[in-house]
């Protein structure tokens, strides 16, 4: 691969500066986990749909590089936010506008819109516990009950997790130098990688290792300790080769539970944010010229990255919503053919959330998103 050497000098551009290569990197996240999400409505026979589901499981990996992202770009928001006066306030109000708009948009539209003009609607049980998703603990509570009891909205644990981090971690970014910073983002991880293994280990059927807080932190805070290397100069030529065979090292441990069907102490969680780490710092030293840097700033995939907020949120909902219209099985009969109708139905829901969230950007988001100039810090980024 083409690099550019990156020194500390070479870095610094990068500082309140907006890296177009990011939002494609959040659109093929939003991507491949809409095509797990969706891929999973569709019913496996033999060989071929078992290698089919086991391929497009791996989407299910992109909350993983969700993570990482974040972690990434907002501690290099806070890094820039920190030279601004009344920056913590400032960051918050700017994530208060990018968040809590859609958020509690959709818990009104889900939980209270939908069910008084549909009486067999599907949210009863997030309807039951809702108090727990108005509070951003959605997670929490699936961890204590030890089961999926939020229906349609169960993947609302992941934002939840998110809005915890936002919480905390800045304060810590403040107070800390960016070598202390390092060390206890690194310091985080390996903590919250190693609790959730051992909690695997004593709780094998537990569902807490995989969306309690604590042990999804490592993701954010690698993604955090890389930003802050980059930031630092701290790369050197051959750290890029490291990367690859991190990469590669990721890839095939990440692969073993999928195949193997098994969660294995979740290998999985700490494989695949190993691989989307490795992938990301090598992007970052790319030149823009590079086939790869050019694939993520590509018009399509940035569309994608635009709209993955909106598109997260209502891809698990529109499920059973459209289910009356759109479905497999309505698609088998249409066709007649269950090789065609999968992938139309996968291609047709990815439509439906694209639009649905296209629809939610210019109605709602954008509109608050207005605001953010009135709470300017040198770190704008678009996250």
């Amino acid at each position: 691969m083409t690099t550019t050497n990156l020194t500390a000098e070479d870095v610094v551009w990068k500082r309140g500066g907006h890296l177009p290569e990011l939002d494609g990197v959040r659109g093929f996240a939003i991507l491949i986990v809409s095509i797990y999400r969706f891929g999973k409505e569709i019913p496996v026979d033999g060989i071929t749909g078992e290698l089919a589901r086991s391929f497009i499981g791996i989407g299910e990996r992109g909350v993983d590089l969700f993570f990482l992202l974040s972690g990434f770009l907002i501690t290099g928001i806070l890094l820039d936010a920190k030279e601004s006066q009344n920056g913590l306030s400032k960051f918050f109000a700017r994530r208060a506008l990018r968040i809590f708009p859609l958020y509690f948009s959709s818990l009104i539209l889900f939980l209270f819109v939908i069910p008084n003009v549909w009486p067999t609607h599907p949210f009863a049980s997030a309807v039951k516990e809702q108090t727990y998703l108005w509070t951003h603990l959605a997670n929490i509570r699936m961890s204590y009950l030890n089961e999926w009891c939020f229906g349609p909205l169960n993947h609302f644990w992941s934002l939840a997790v998110e809005e915890h981090f936002y919480l905390f971690w800045p304060i810590i970014v403040f107070a800390l130098s960016p070598k202390a910073l390092f060390r206890t983002a690194i310091g985080l991880a390996v903590f919250g990688t190693l609790s959730r293994i051992v909690y695997a280990l004593i709780f094998p059927d537990s569902i807490a290792p995989h969306i309690f807080t604590l042990f999804r932190f490592d993701a954010l805070c690698i993604g955090s300790a890389l930003v802050i290397s980059l930031r630092q100069g701290w790369t050197m030529p051959h750290h890029h080769r490291w990367a690859k065979w991190a990469m590669i090292l990721g890839i095939v441990s990440g692969l073993i539970p999928l195949i193997a069907n098994r969660r294995i102490l979740t290998l999985a969680d700490i494989a695949w944010t190993i691989t989307w780490a490795a992938a990301l710092f090598i992007l970052c030293q790319l030149s823009s010229s590079h086939w790869f840097a050019k694939l993520m700033r590509s018009s399509w995939l940035r569309q994608f990255g635009k709209y993955s907020y909106a598109m997260y949120i209502f891809q698990s909902p529109l499920i059973p919503i459209v289910a009356g219209v759109v479905s497999f099985p309505i698609l088998v009969e249409m066709t007649g053919q269950p090789w065609i109708a999968g992938p139309l139905y996968v291609a047709s829901m990815l439509f439906l959330t694209f639009a649905a969230a296209t629809l939610s950007w210019h109605l709602l988001e954008k509109h608050f998103l207005k605001l953010k100039p009135r709470y300017p810090t040198p770190g704008n980024s678009s996250s």
